[in-house]
């Protein structure tokens, strides 16, 4: 057997190759178990849902073929005879509809056209068949061909399942992998509402009331468009990764990756590949990236193997048009803490414009934040979101980064301040900080309450140092000494500058100036000794630095 890495995502060509295989078959008998005749099953992007389906596949479709090797010694082939009767009885349709999604609406149904003419030619037999009519005979060549008419597109999978039912004697398992590709490139290329038609046509046909049919399973990244592609498809059960079953089908189990690793000879990196890939949250079980924990036993390195080759443009879009509240949100989240939030598993693709809850449900369906939920009612769904990993830390600082340096006309000035606060250069930074505060932060952002000013700058300061990792690790709020300081930047190799930050406000109401809340800032930090965890780092030297605030003013003391 091969050492563990990336590789095909068809079942077949994976064992007969004799590569590596983490058994997830287990969750073609849960399916087979349970009651709803079609599911959809959204998950991230490379968590398996492919090799899913085409584990599904070929135990289940009928074929000349001896497939039951395939399959020696996994869980699946221990199940049930409830199960093991359904192995290589029912035709199967498999269509991917991945790369359908094109800049054009017309490029979009030829590429769909064309996948449809794939499907049909794994059907061929269908040809010679005397359970088709005439009719049918020359219907199923256009499809073939690909020459058939909108109309006949439409009804593709609903008369391909009758054919195949009466030419088998057995109802159809229907597959759709990547269903809600095609959708998303049509909001993102201004064809929505026509790529959506096309589909409701082409899937409601083969999914909805249809006795042809025995399962439907469709996979995704999320469910979109629920008042318009699966209206009137009540046959349709989601089950998205807040949802206890197959929660852990799709993503690795901790001693899944520990079995993974210890093929690979790189087992004693678990602790580095649980930071950097693990902290997915599926129906309440810890997952990991599968994807990425392969490529890291490849090669043993840690790096962003899921966001690298990512071409997200909608996620990339969206941060940067300021569909969240960037100033404030996001640096609590790069500082490691969470947000409550509504989520709603129906997300429709226009509200991300303009619904907050649509634009969270995003992140957390597509694996950019992990959710605990802390309340599920027919009112809806409340979680804490945060980031999970440190793989996808990285994105988040990247973005960040980019809108601030947008803000500025460039990263220059982000640059500056972190290097001036680096060297302790308290006119630099209380001159570059300030032009960013008051060209970033709004009037409202630093307003009125207690201790919401505190807040705001706390996690705008956060924010603005977060592309500092990986050289130093940021912290927020995090013991040290005899108490919590605000921020402490720590190297990760000793001998490197290390800072400890306290920021104040400027009581002016009190007649507070801001050379005392400087002093009193400074003389907290040297009280408390919250440089003890600088020193046992080998920080060298050691900043302590003082931010006093007012509305959008600041100043900066260092020692």
């Amino acid at each position: 057997m091969r050492l563990p890495g990336p590789g095909p995502s068809d079942f077949r060509q994976l064992r007969e190759e004799g590569r590596f295989y983490v058994d997830k078959t287990a969750w073609i008998a849960e399916l087979l178990h349970r009651p709803e005749q079609v599911v959809l099953l959204p998950r991230p992007r490379r968590f398996g849902k492919t090799l899913n389906l085409s584990a599904l596949r070929y135990f289940i479709e009928r074929s000349e073929e001896e497939r039951r090797s395939l399959f020696e010694g996994l869980a699946i082939a221990s199940a049930g005879p409830e199960v093991l009767e359904h192995q290589a009885r029912h035709p199967v349709v498999a269509l991917n509809l991945k790369d359908v999604g094109l800049p054009d609406l017309a490029g979009s149904i030829e590429a769909l056209q064309g996948r449809i003419a794939e499907v049909c030619g794994a059907h061929r037999s269908l040809l010679d068949s005397a359970a088709l009519s005439p009719e049918d005979h020359a219907s199923f060549g256009r499809l073939l061909q690909g020459t058939a008419s909108r109309a006949e597109l439409r009804t593709s999978l609903q008369r391909l399942t009758r054919w195949l039912h009466a030419h088998h004697g057995e109802r159809c398992v229907l597959l759709i992998d990547e269903y809600d590709a095609p959708i998303e490139a049509g909001f993102a290329h201004g064809y929505y509402d026509q790529i959506v038609d096309v589909l409701r046509g082409v899937l409601g046909g083969g999914l909805k009331d249809n006795p042809h049919l025995y399962r439907g399973v469709l996979t995704g990244v999320r469910r979109v468009a629920k008042e318009s592609l699966f209206s009137g498809l009540n046959n349709v059960v989601v089950l998205s990764l807040l949802a206890d079953p197959f929660r852990t089908s799709f993503g690795f189990t901790d001693q899944e990756v520990r079995t993974v690793l210890e093929a690979a000879g790189h087992v004693e990196h678990l602790d580095e590949v649980r930071r950097w890939y693990n902290g997915y949250v599926f129906g309440g079980a810890v997952v990991y990236n599968p994807w990425s924990v392969l490529s890291f036993a490849a090669t043993g390195r840690a790096r962003p193997y899921w966001v690298a080759p990512s071409s997200d443009h909608l996620l990339r879009t969206l941060f940067l048009a300021g569909g969240i509240d960037l100033a404030r949100e996001v640096p609590v989240l790069l500082a490691g803490q969470c947000l409550r939030r509504a989520l709603d598993e129906h997300v429709v693709l226009p509200d991300l414009e303009r619904n907050p809850t649509a634009i969270w449900s995003f992140l957390v369906f597509a694996g950019y934040l992990k959710a605990e939920v802390v309340e599920d009612s027919p009112k809806g769904v409340v979680a804490d979101v945060s980031i999970p990993n440190l793989e996808v830390d990285g994105l988040w600082r990247e973005l960040f980064v980019r809108w601030l340096g947008e803000r500025m006309h460039g990263i220059g000035q982000v640059d500056a301040v972190a290097r001036a606060l680096l060297e302790g250069d308290a006119s630099t930074m209380a001159a570059l900080l300030g032009d960013l505060v008051r060209d970033v932060l709004s009037v409202h952002d630093t307003g009125t309450g207690p201790t919401a000013p505190e807040r705001v700058y706390h996690a705008f300061v956060l924010g603005l140092l977060a592309h500092l990792e990986p050289e130093h690790r940021v912290r927020s709020e995090r013991e040290s000494g005899y108490g919590r300081s605000d921020v402490l930047i720590i190297p990760r190799r000793p001998g490197q500058p290390g800072v400890v930050l306290e920021l104040k406000r400027v009581l002016e109401d009190r007649g507070e100036s801001p050379d005392a809340a400087l002093a009193s800032a400074l003389q907290q930090i040297e009280a408390r000794d919250y440089a003890a965890e600088l020193r046992a780092a080998g920080a060298e030297p050691v900043r302590k630095v003082a931010i006093a605030f007012a509305g959008k003013r600041v100043w900066v003391r260092a020692e």
